[in-house]
């Protein structure tokens, strides 16, 4: 029933034009997928540099926290270098203080 309407000719060179499209549309689908994994290597790639920046910062935080254990540490020597001797004097006037009341007020 084909042949009354179409030729085996005109069919093949139906079927050759149809395959010559879905050859065409396969170059373009390879190509938006090579497209693609360009794309997501270039985000991969992106977020690995910004996982080296984040990296750097962190360890810049680390150096000033360290810094500031030091700091704090050395604040903390000042001020018991400060304050044992303003103890220790503090303790002397009250225990000159009583003998003075204990030993030669009496």
């Amino acid at each position: 029933m084909a042949d009354e309407f179409v030729s085996t000719q005109q069919f093949d060179e139906f079927v050759k034009r149809i395959e010559e499209r879905f050859d065409h549309v396969n170059e373009l689908a390879d190509q938006r997928f090579d497209s693609m994994n360009q794309r997501f290597l270039d985000v991969e790639k992106r977020m690995e540099q910004d996982a080296v920046h984040v990296d750097r910062r962190f360890e810049q935080v680390d150096r000033r926290l360290d810094d500031l254990h030091v700091e704090m540490r050395s604040l903390r020597r000042t001020m018991l270098g400060l304050g044992v001797p303003v103890i220790v004097v503090l303790l002397g006037a009250i225990v000159t203080g009583l003998v003075k009341v204990l030993f030669f007020n009496g």
